[in-house]
């Protein structure tokens, strides 16, 4: 009985120790790469979308670590994932959101067409403003994989 006891110890330390290596051993990428995460992405798509890019090596590792580090919610975006991230990097990228942010910059005075016109003519933004307010101050749109969230112009 002891010796039972003293084998599965032994495993589960092995186990253990085996686990934490995974999660935080250097990842597949030699260099910089920049993916996609849609909106309404489950744990297990994403998981395979990192894997197709070679952002990660296992699609059910990540699944893994991220059930056994909590389960947060994975957040959709465009992400920029280090060279050799690990396991660990690319789960604290995704749950706290660190997409890449980009900026358009609209002069103060145009009207709400015309900073429509300009977010339109922009080729790192895609989606499209359903309706232009009356007011550029009060000009918002959230659509797109590359979304507009906020312009204010006039306070």
């Amino acid at each position: 009985m002891l010796t039972l006891l003293v084998f599965v110890a032994a495993a589960g330390g092995a186990a253990v120790i085996y686990g934490r290596n995974v999660l935080n051993s250097p990842g597949p990428l030699q260099q910089d790469k920049v993916v996609f995460i849609p909106r309404g992405s489950g744990a297990s798509e994403i998981a395979g979308i990192l894997e197709q890019n070679g952002v990660i090596s296992s699609a059910l590792a990540f699944e893994a670590a991220h059930v056994l580090s909590g389960g947060s919610a994975l957040k959709a975006g465009e992400y920029q994932f280090k060279q050799q991230a690990s396991l660990m990097d690319v789960r604290e990228t995704l749950t706290n959101g660190r997409s890449i942010q980009h900026s358009v910059t609209i002069p103060e005075g145009l009207t709400s067409e015309q900073i429509v016109q300009r977010i339109r003519e922009n080729d790192i933004l895609d989606g499209d403003v359903r309706n232009v307010p009356r007011e550029a101050g009060a000009l918002h749109h959230l659509n797109g994989n590359t979304g507009l969230h906020v312009i204010c112009t006039n306070g």
